[in-house]
């Protein structure tokens, strides 16, 4: 079975909150293999990405009633979440 089938396998039959690491761990891959195929994936269209922002805009907070040094959120980063697609119907 390929690297690419085993992240995918893995995805498919986690609850939703699968990590890089926990599907390493599970497949046997090394992280930065799991990451590459996660890549490949979502370029494949098997998995599609969405990214959340966990940091106030560059042009500073102001969203929200806490301040860029209590809110938790003062760096910069993202959460990216990975759904599983279907297979693109063949030709």
């Amino acid at each position: 079975m390929s690297g690419l089938q085993q992240v995918l396998d893995v995805v498919a039959a986690s609850d939703g909150t699968t990590t890089v690491d926990g599907i390493a761990e599970r497949t046997g891959l090394d992280p930065d293999l799991v990451r590459v195929a996660l890549h490949q994936l979502v370029a494949l269209g098997r998995l599609g990405r969405d990214g959340v922002a966990l940091s106030c805009p560059d042009d500073g907070c102001g969203g929200c009633t806490s301040s860029a040094t209590t809110c938790g959120t003062a760096g910069r980063g993202s959460l990216v979440t990975l759904t599983l697609r279907p297979p693109a119907p063949r030709g």
